[in-house]
């Protein structure tokens, strides 16, 4: 079984190899996605990873947990190999779910991984062009929970011009903003390049003034992901008032609450 999977792998790269210059670039992306499928099978992941969602954080899971299920909307932005997105269209089926990816060889990890959900649209596009697009579609009364991902290093962050455009265009969301500086708990990783910080000084200018605000933390020292050290993040809640969602108070114990 091994012999034929290696002797497979190897007959597709000499062929690219040898005729690399003769073959469009469809037929070659076609080529590295029947090797990784060969490699890695159906579900397209890496053995480093699983199907937990937002980094298997437990306790970030079950607060998004209620979020979802009062939400008819799932956006992501920065699918990367949609680890995440997989886990929200498997376990939140009313959800109709927007996610993009501007890196060719992550969407199409994330495409195959989605093939099968027609409910799930994975653009290969930068967030900026495509939270416009998005939200032109969607019935912008409707609850969207956004899961805002598009920054790490290497480029300039789209992160306050997401800010702005979904503040500008809804009067209620609920924000989940990954790698984002925890106020006073240093134990929590947040993104810094190229003299941009992931926090909440660098995005507080692009909040529509107009909305209510408030922002949730992580306050919890004990580790509750089995693959990813602390990593910070907050969820901003726009127009929206906790209490009538019936979320369990004890969900609330782990996380510092304020308000704008």
């Amino acid at each position: 079984m091994i012999e034929k999977l290696i002797g497979k792998i190897i007959d597709k790269l000499l062929i690219a190899e040898i005729i690399g210059k003769l073959l469009s670039p469809k037929i070659i992306k076609k080529i590295v996605r029947d090797i990784k499928d060969s490699i890695y099978g159906e579900n397209f992941l890496k053995p480093t990873e699983n199907l937990l969602g937002f980094h298997g954080d437990q306790y970030l899971m079950n607060l998004v947990n209620f979020f979802l299920l009062e939400s008819s909307n799932y956006v992501e932005t920065g699918a990367r190999r949609g680890v995440t997105l997989k886990y929200v269209a498997d376990g939140y089926k009313h959800l109709n779910l927007f996610s993009c990816e501007p890196n060719e060889e992550y969407f199409s990890i994330a495409e195959m991984k989605l093939k099968s959900d027609n409910k799930c649209k994975i653009y290969n596009e930068k967030s900026q062009s495509f939270i416009p697009k998005i939200l032109d579609e969607m019935d912008l009364n409707n609850l969207t929970f956004f899961f805002l991902d598009a920054h790490g290093k290497g480029y300039k962050w789209p992160l306050r011009q997401e800010i702005e455009q979904i503040t500008e265009r809804l009067n209620r969301a609920i924000i989940l903003i990954d790698d984002f500086k925890v106020p006073n708990n240093p134990q929590y990783e947040h993104d810094v390049y190229d003299g941009q910080e992931c926090k909440i000084s660098f995005i507080k200018d692009k909040l529509n003034s107009n909305r209510k605000y408030k922002f949730i933390y992580p306050k919890y020292k004990i580790q509750t992901s089995n693959y990813k050290h602390f990593t910070g993040y907050i969820i901003i809640l726009m127009g929206i008032n906790v209490e009538e969602m019936n979320i369990p108070r004890q969900l609330f114990e782990n996380f510092s609450i304020t308000k704008k």
